[in-house]
Formats: structure tokens, C-alpha cells, sequence
């Protein structure tokens, strides 16, 4: 397996915590109700952006991971 590149990783980190706060409802893949952020994205494993979410001990890849607006739809 092929090591990402660790200076995209952290940019993809830096724009999502910039952009969404804790607190902030995301749909994830495979799962049909919102989820809400519990923390900041963050590197795993030196491999792997993700972030943790309220109701769950796991962390979520970060690229299964769809902020939701205000209305309730998905941002672009």
C-alpha cells in the first residue's frame, strides 16, 4: 500500500477545520440519519484523514464525511 502524501493530508485536515466547527452535522456513507462532529479532523495513523462523531467510540474517514447546511441538504 502506497503511503499518501502527508502534506495533502494535512491541507484536506486544515480545510475542513477551518471551514466546518465541532458541532457541525454531516451525512455519512453507509449511514441514513446525520451524524454530528464531536472533533476536529485529524491524522490517523499517519495515513488517514478522519474525524470522531457524537454516538460513536470510532473515528469516520473524513472523505465518507458530507457537511449538511442549515436546510438540511448536503454543501458542495
Amino acid at each position: 500500500m502506497e503511503r499518501p502524501d502527508m502534506e495533502e493530508l494535512q491541507k484536506q485536515i486544515n480545510d475542513w477545520n477551518a471551514k466546518y466547527p465541532l458541532g457541525t452535522k454531516v451525512k455519512v456513507e453507509g449511514y441514513d440519519e446525520e451524524k454530528v462532529t464531536k472533533t476536529e479532523a485529524r491524522i490517523l495513523f499517519d495515513q488517514k484523514a478522519v474525524i470522531y462523531l457524537e454516538g460513536h467510540n470510532g473515528y469516520f474517514d473524513l472523505g465518507d464525511c458530507t457537511p449538511v447546511s442549515d436546510a438540511g441538504e448536503s454543501e458542495s
